[in-house]
C-alpha cells in the first residue's frame, strides 16, 4: 500500500551528516497541481506548517529503507480524523 507524502529532510539532532526523510500526509493532495512550492501537512494543527516539497506515493512499511520515517503526528491525525 502506498500513501500520498511530502518529505522533510532533517539532521537528527541538529548534527551535520547523515539527513534523516520524514514523510509528512499532506493536508489536501487534490490541491498539489505539480507546481507547488509548498504543501501544508496534516500535523501542523492548523498553524499553517508547510513542507516545501512535492508529493508523491511512498509505500506505508518503510522496512528496508534507511534513514526514513513517517511523521507519527501524521500517522495520529490520519487515524483519528481520517484523512486518508
Amino acid at each position: 500500500m502506498t500513501v500520498l507524502a511530502t518529505a522533510e529532510r532533517t539532521h537528527p539532532d541538529g548534527a551535520m551528516g547523515p539527513v534523516e526523510t520524514i514523510w509528512h500526509i499532506p493536508a489536501d493532495p487534490a490541491a498539489c497541481d505539480g507546481e507547488c512550492d509548498a504543501h501544508r501537512i496534516i500535523c501542523d494543527d492548523g498553524l499553517g506548517v508547510g513542507v516545501p516539497a512535492g508529493i508523491r506515493e511512498v509505500p506505508r512499511d518503510l522496512t528496508g529503507r534507511p534513514g526514513e520515517r513517517w511523521c507519527t503526528s501524521c500517522l495520529t491525525a490520519e487515524a483519528s480524523d481520517g484523512a486518508r
